[in-house]
């Protein structure tokens, strides 16, 4: 984990919370984190807002596939909703 570029949450959003807590403390840097989960957990609350509540400011976190966009040349793009 200390090693990892990317971190990917393939889970429910029920256990993000949970899940991002335990492993925080052992990514680096500029590990992104990316969820694939939809909907909202227990207490309403989505993915991102998970991410967003939970990981340090400098961590990047995105949403697959909720957040692909076009950027200004037109080609399909991947867009970190969370970068600090």
């Amino acid at each position: 984990m200390p090693h990892a570029d990317i971190v990917l949450f393939c889970l429910p959003v029920n256990p993000h919370h949970e899940v991002v807590q335990q492993i925080a403390p052992l990514m680096k840097k500029t590990c992104l984190c990316v969820s694939n989960a939809k909907g909202l957990d227990e207490t309403g609350k989505t993915a991102a807002q998970i991410f967003s509540e939970n990981l340090a400011m400098h961590q990047s976190y995105a949403l697959w596939p909720h957040d692909f966009r076009r950027n200004p040349g037109g080609s399909l793009c991947f867009w970190p909703i969370g970068l600090p």
